[in-house]
């Protein structure tokens, strides 16, 4: 038996499907997505699933389920640009979700199913997508208080990212007596020109701020090293940027001159910096 599959209304139909997905994974994270984003991860999405449609829509409905899961991970990818692990992952699972939510709804809608297969999949996925809006609900409350909108201005640029005010952070500018912000991996990648690449690779593999590689790097900006000490008392370094200023919580407070030190790691949790007491 033949069937005749018209693509361009396979993809119209597939990209506003993807959009209605993304912007439902978006609005339970809290995240807003940029237009332009979620249109290029649907058309992407919709083209790899008509793809999939002519060579899969014969075979195992497992092996589907999985291709239409890893399109939708890919689209997250493109969508959504999260910079930790953690907030990754939860972005991940609630696409994947309220995919499945909303392909569940539109089928019973549609074609009205005798089987159960389509309600059971959409409980499943209302009840996961229920737990996964209630913890972060619950990880909010435990951090309302310590975590900060920050603004940094590098560069002849601004970046937004989230802070999280850390008592531990006892680190201080050896020059001003200041305290300095602590950002993780994925912040000294974004901050810095290319020009850096190869000290940031070297510093993220070993630890080591290579310095006679700073030296050959023709660029105005500059890496001072700040000095801490380890739990067995060993001391260390951690390279560190001067940033032109850095406004806190939308202006509620305006700094200048505050160093930036980069760790290895990366926080794992929603916000991606660690400050000082003083700095908020």
């Amino acid at each position: 038996m033949y069937y005749t599959v018209y693509a361009d209304v396979m993809l119209i139909t597939g990209m506003l499907l993807n959009i209605l997905v993304l912007y439902t994974a978006g609005l339970f994270m809290k995240v807003k997505p940029k237009i332009l984003r979620v249109l290029s991860a649907s058309f992407i999405g919709s083209i790899i699933n008509i793809a999939d449609y002519m060579l899969l829509y014969d075979k195992n409905a497992f092996i589907q389920i999985i291709s239409y899961a890893a399109v939708f991970v890919l689209m997250t990818l493109i969508t959504f640009d999260s910079k930790n692990a953690n907030d990754r992952r939860m972005i991940y699972k609630s696409t994947i979700l309220s995919a499945l939510l909303i392909g569940g709804l539109l089928t019973i809608l549609l074609k009205k199913p005798k089987s159960l297969f389509p309600y059971i999949v959409i409980v499943i996925s209302a009840w996961l997508i229920l737990r996964l809006i209630f913890n972060s609900l619950k990880n909010d409350k435990e951090h309302a208080g310590y975590l900060h909108n920050v603004r940094i201005y590098y560069n002849e640029k601004y970046y937004d990212y989230i802070g999280f005010m850390d008592s531990g952070n006892m680190l201080k500018n050896p020059y001003t007596g200041t305290g300095v912000i602590i950002a993780d991996k994925s912040v000294i990648k974004e901050l810095l020109p290319p020009c850096f690449d190869n000290f940031i690779k070297t510093y993220l593999k070993s630890g080591y701020i290579n310095y006679q590689e700073l030296i050959k790097i023709n660029s105005p900006h500059s890496i001072m090293p700040i000095t801490y000490s380890c739990i067995n008392s060993k001391s260390e370094t951690m390279p560190a940027v001067i940033c032109e200023k850095i406004i806190i919580d939308n202006g509620v407070r305006e700094l200048f001159k505050i160093p930036i030190c980069f760790s290895r790691m990366a926080f794992g949790g929603r916000y991606s910096m660690l400050l000082s007491s003083d700095l908020v």
